[in-house]
């Protein structure tokens, strides 16, 4: 069975978590978006510590109706997201969701989140679930998650 550690850092903002000794979660985060949004996005960078790749095949959340894996992709100026149904995590390696790039899709919040709250991830990888908690933390300029105009393709 798959031990689950939340063991670092809720005072210091970032949460690591252990599913066992074969994925690392850390820096697990969520923008804060205007009570009204219906989309939010979710970032972290999961580690693969075993020499072969581990396949994320779901992420899903009580907090959340739909969570979806999504790729940022720019063709001719035009950035879109492009869902992923599954991830494959290289071995030894390393993957990041961050801004503009790879992120989760927090569709359709079942409560009003603000900074500070915190969100439950469930992470199935290798179909073993690895359970998280992600902060919820100021927007920056930078970050274009907290935009309501998301497209699903």
């Amino acid at each position: 069975m798959l031990k689950t550690l939340v063991a670092i850092g809720f005072i210091s903002l970032s949460f690591i978590v252990h599913a066992g000794a074969d994925v690392v979660i850390s820096n697990a985060w969520v923008p804060e978006a205007p009570p009204v949004a219906r989309v939010m996005a979710g970032y972290m960078t999961l580690k693969n510590t075993t020499d072969k790749d581990i396949n994320i095949t779901a992420v899903s959340s009580p907090d959340f109706k739909n969570v979806e894996m999504h790729r940022t992709e720019t063709k001719d100026g035009m950035a879109r997201m492009v869902e992923q149904k599954s991830l494959a995590l290289p071995a030894n390696g390393e993957t990041i969701f961050k801004p503009g790039g790879l992120h989760l899709m927090l569709i359709n919040p079942k409560r009003k989140l603000a900074r500070g709250d915190s969100v439950t991830l469930m992470i199935t990888a290798d179909k073993k679930q690895i359970t998280l908690k992600a902060q919820i933390k100021e927007a920056t300029l930078d970050d274009h998650s907290t935009h309501q105009h998301h497209h699903h393709h």
